[in-house]
């Protein structure tokens, strides 16, 4: 066949297109875990938040509702003892820990009864740890512990008049108790419903006592022989350590409770003095009603 010259340019060479690859977006393992955990990091966040504004609000509620509460107690008692014609009545309660004071009613000094039994117990164990007297003297017909236990916790007099004695007489109770700071006058046994709540928290706290000294005397607080009062009206969970004091006679018609409540965190001293005209039954039943009262007062 004759050679035909063929013009390049009629068989020009079009590159077919190549067709755009398609990339897909493909995520490995560990970035897929991380954003599972993000997401859930961001939800549980959010939960958190969500549920630090639920309990921030329920805290203030409830700190608003006790706030009302306390505010209430306190009315309730200063109304009982408004109320009451018949009798003078003073209430302190004393926080052991900051040693903040609400007062209440009369601030004179009461005759104190058998709630002095408490200082002159704290006295004489003070000598013995001065090594001026021993756990194991004789006092009266028994030894120096049975009867520190007998006046505090069956608020025997025999053993008072005994302990008493045995300090010295008055002198020595008087110096006592001025030098820890009280205003007790000795001679009339004489004593504010603060000073007691003082004592009490010193007594507590282990301002007074060493150790064993203190867990002792609390210990002979406890199950009293008479538990009518603050102790009648405590709800479960609280630990009670107190002394009543109780004293008829042609001047005086006094019925006090002095306390320590606690609930294992915060303690107070409660103390709860009156004198008066009314008889035993209408008296405990002011003081029960005061002793509750105080109680939620404390937030109980």
């Amino acid at each position: 066949m004759p050679y035909q010259y063929r013009n390049p340019r009629h068989y020009r060479y079009t590159p077919q297109p190549v067709p755009r690859r398609q990339h897909s977006r493909k995520f490995t393992a560990p970035v897929v875990v991380a954003i599972i955990v993000g997401t859930i990091g961001l939800s549980y966040v959010g939960a958190q938040i969500m549920q630090g504004k639920v309990a921030a609000e329920a805290s203030a509620k409830k700190l608003q509702a006790r706030s009302a509460a306390t505010q209430q107690a306190g009315a309730t008692i200063r109304s009982l003892i408004a109320t009451d014609h018949s009798d003078t009545i003073g209430v302190v309660i004393e926080n052991v820990k900051t040693g903040a004071v609400t007062r209440y009613g009369a601030t004179s000094q009461f005759v104190a009864a058998s709630t002095e039994k408490v200082l002159s117990a704290i006295t004489y164990y003070h000598l013995v740890e001065k090594g001026v007297l021993s756990l194991n003297d004789t006092v009266g017909p028994y030894p120096a512990s049975y009867q520190l236990r007998q006046m505090i916790n069956q608020s025997n007099n025999d053993s008072w008049n005994a302990i008493d004695d045995a300090l010295g007489g008055n002198d020595e109770l008087q110096a006592y108790a001025t030098s820890i700071g009280l205003q007790y006058n000795v001679d009339g046994n004489l004593m504010s419903t603060q000073d007691m709540a003082t004592l009490l928290r010193k007594l507590y706290s282990g301002q007074l006592l060493n150790a064993d000294h203190t867990k002792e005397l609390l210990s002979y607080m406890q199950n009293t022989n008479d538990e009518t009062l603050v102790s009648s009206v405590l709800p479960a969970g609280l630990a009670i350590y107190h002394k009543y004091g109780e004293l008829v006679d042609s001047k005086t018609n006094v019925l006090h409770d002095a306390a320590i409540v606690t609930d294992g965190s915060n303690a107070y001293a409660i103390v709860i003095y009156t004198d008066g005209k009314t008889g035993a039954a209408a008296r405990t039943e002011t003081v029960t009603q005061i002793a509750r009262a105080a109680l939620t007062v404390c937030g109980w």
